[in-house]
């Protein structure tokens, strides 16, 4: 005969299990959350970068390039600390810039931060000069 006791056993481990595998599926798991902490160490860098240009601009245009000059003379890092490849920086206008990066995420819309917009589907976060 059956002992009870053993299926409700066993249909607390299974459950268990289950809430496990779901719990990392949304989640997302550890992959997920360095993929995010890179991430967010590329929309700083992003967030830095225009700092540096706005320092640079100095009141103008965005200059032609990121370089130190006597007013700013510590930049921030220019490239992805993971791929080694350069961020993007291109003036688009007398007025306006954008700063772009390759993210692993890049699904994350709607980030904002110091007073800029983050573009998601571009990996890029615009900037208009005053």
């Amino acid at each position: 005969m059956a002992n009870p006791e053993r299926y409700a056993a066993f249909a607390i481990a299974g459950l268990a299990a289950v809430m496990v595998v779901a719990a990392l599926v949304t989640v997302g798991g550890p992959g997920r959350a360095q993929q995010e902490a890179r991430d967010r160490l590329r929309l700083d860098d992003l967030q830095m970068l225009a700092m540096s240009v706005d320092c640079l601009a100095d009141g103008g245009p965005p200059p032609a390039e990121i370089a130190p000059s006597e007013q700013c003379p510590d930049l921030p890092r220019q490239t992805d600390p993971q791929t080694g490849e350069p961020y993007l920086y291109e003036v688009i206008d007398a007025n306006s810039y954008r700063l772009c990066a390759n993210f692993e995420r890049p699904e994350r819309r709607g980030f904002t931060g110091y007073d800029m917009q983050f573009d998601g589907a571009r990996g890029c976060l615009p900037r208009r000069l005053n």
